[in-house]
């Protein structure tokens, strides 16, 4: 392997230099310190995806809400402060955020979230 300071090809050691951690030989890690890596793997789209469980019709759910109150997308839009293309998304079977399903549980005065199928 070559060290990724001066590129000699040797055994390489992980060295902490000038903030950066880098593979590098014996000589080039005197100019930093010695790197103890520790790697803490996160899985990122688990944390990313931490969804509620939603109602599955939530999209009928919605549309006919919307409708009932008598506002249009783009008018539910406005007062959710969201895009009236995101929300006919939703409404067409898109899984909202968290977030966006909160702002229309309580503009339109629903529940989306906390559904538990039996």
């Amino acid at each position: 392997m070559e060290c990724e300071l001066c590129g000699r090809n040797a055994h390489l050691v992980q060295a902490e230099i000038e903030g950066t951690v880098l593979s590098v030989c014996d000589t080039c890690s005197n100019l930093g310190k010695r790197a103890a890596i520790s790697v803490e793997l996160v899985d990122k789209r688990q944390s990313r995806m931490d969804f509620n469980t939603i109602n599955s019709s939530f999209s009928k759910i919605i549309m006919n809400s919307r409708t009932k109150a008598g506002l249009s997308l783009e008018d539910l839009g406005k007062k959710i402060n969201e895009k009236a293309t995101v929300l006919d998304r939703v409404e067409r079977g898109m899984r909202p955020t968290d977030e966006l399903a909160k702002k229309l549980e309580k503009a339109l005065k629903i529940k989306l979230l906390g559904y538990q199928e039996e």
